[in-house]
């Protein structure tokens, strides 16, 4: 299995098992340009870290801490996670990360925003890698993430976006 077809089927099995009744994400797939997606998604893949905190006001304030993935990952999607306190500035979120690899992670991203986003402080560590994990740690809703796949690939569809040797 070449890594475009390892690509689509782990999207599919994120996407497809599941006990839901809202199987609106199915007819969605059938619209999915998986070439594009991939393509997009190697083109918007960044270095994460483990920890990060931003100034707006100082550039030079902008630390960042060592790498939370061995390659370079998108983030897909997020959601608020309880606990979280957004009128003193505390937020945690569950993120699902695809690596370039092919892989997905869900990692929990706790952010402490000071000064109305003047200071901003993430903390970032990886819950799971593991795909059967990956559902009961992170509920994720299907057809939200499935438009939003789409929309990506569109993007780079209508785009002159390069293309990469995958």
């Amino acid at each position: 299995m070449n890594k475009a077809q390892q690509f689509e089927q782990n999207i599919r099995e994120l996407l497809e098992n599941t006990t839901s009744f809202d199987l609106e994400h199915l007819s969605l797939m059938e619209q999915m340009d998986f070439t594009a997606l991939m393509q997009a998604i190697r083109h918007r893949a960044e270095t994460v870290f483990v920890y990060r905190v931003n100034s707006a006001h100082d550039i030079g304030r902008d630390y960042r801490s060592t790498e939370l993935f061995p390659v370079r990952a998108t983030l897909l999607y997020s959601r608020l996670a309880p606990y979280s306190d957004r009128d003193h500035g505390a937020v945690r979120l569950l993120e699902l990360w695809m690596l370039t690899d092919g892989s997905f992670a869900v990692v929990a991203n706790m952010q402490l925003v000071i000064g109305s986003g003047v200071i901003i402080s993430e903390y970032r560590t990886v819950r799971t890698t593991d795909i059967a994990a990956l559902r009961a740690e992170m509920p994720i809703d299907r057809t939200a993430l499935t438009r939003s796949l789409l929309e990506v690939s569109r993007a780079y569809l209508q785009s002159s976006l390069p293309r990469y040797e995958l």
